[in-house]
């Protein structure tokens, strides 16, 4: 039974709708798939009710946005009680915390371009089939960028970060909507391979599991020092493409190849 527990549609920042979606997971055989959209349980709500393919198991999760040691990390979470208020409360606030970024960074980008105005912006429509976000769609028809890695540049020039939570209280949250807390990427986030004493603080903050598969995770090494890690201690372990669709590396669905075998749950029947 193949598997990806972490993809993306148009609700956050991926390109396809969940109809597109449930159609790549048949055209790829995947058997056991996950929305995990940033900050919204939008679209991942929805599939429960057209996800009704014989043989398809649909586990909805999301992707939350938190910070630790100066740093914006990713957690993904599956089985928790989308009515929890709290949970509900940390999506709508990082959903804001986020629109506050990105009007703070389009606001550094107007003043060092002179290419448009903050009303321009704040009228322009985006098209969600595109993904990304707004900024870098607006960024992009006007030339001003020629890649969404151009606004990443803007970004970070800007000097602005977005204040997320720290990550004990997303995990708590997660935990107290009976959610499971994981640990999305562990190798993006310094550009390598996190170590025992640094795994060993996300155990301290409450994580569940790793995301032991993911295609930042490239030499087998890298992912057997994951697994070896988690075993150990007794934590879960999930995997996923992180595709997007259309949208920023194409990173491919239902890849790196995953199995029911691979992954130790305690969320999937």
């Amino acid at each position: 039974m193949k598997v990806d527990l972490h993809l993306h549609t148009n609700a956050s920042d991926g390109t396809w709708t969940n109809e597109i979606l449930l159609q790549r997971i048949k055209e790829h055989h995947i058997t056991i798939f996950s929305i995990t959209d940033h900050n919204t349980i939008e679209n991942a709500l929805l599939m429960r009710e057209i996800c009704d393919e014989p043989g398809i198991v649909y586990i909805p999760g999301v992707e939350l946005s938190c910070r630790h040691a100066g740093k914006e990390y990713h957690i993904t979470a599956y089985a928790f009680d989308p009515a929890a208020t709290d949970l509900r409360n940390l999506l709508a606030s990082n959903q804001q915390i986020l629109d506050r970024w990105l009007q703070a960074v389009m606001e550094y980008t107007a003043a060092a371009t002179g290419a448009f105005t903050l009303e321009q912006y704040r009228q322009y429509e985006n098209d969600r089939s595109r993904g990304g976000n707004k900024a870098i769609n607006f960024l992009l028809d006007l030339g001003v960028i020629a890649t969404w890695e151009g606004f990443i540049k803007y970004a970070f020039d800007s000097g602005r970060t977005a204040e997320f939570p720290g990550a004990a209280a997303v995990i708590e949250t997660v935990k107290r909507a009976g959610g499971r807390p994981i640990l999305a990427h562990p190798s993006v986030y310094a550009g390598r391979p996190m170590e025992d004493k640094e795994l060993a603080e996300w155990i301290e903050l409450g994580i569940a599991g790793l995301e032991c598969f993911h295609p930042s995770a490239a030499a087998q090494a890298e992912v057997q020092f994951y697994l070896d890690f988690c075993r150990k201690h007794d934590l879960m372990i999930t995997g996923g493409s992180d595709c997007h669709g259309e949208f920023g590396r194409r990173r491919t669905i239902g890849q790196p190849e995953i199995t029911l075998e691979m992954i130790r749950t305690d969320f999937i029947g």
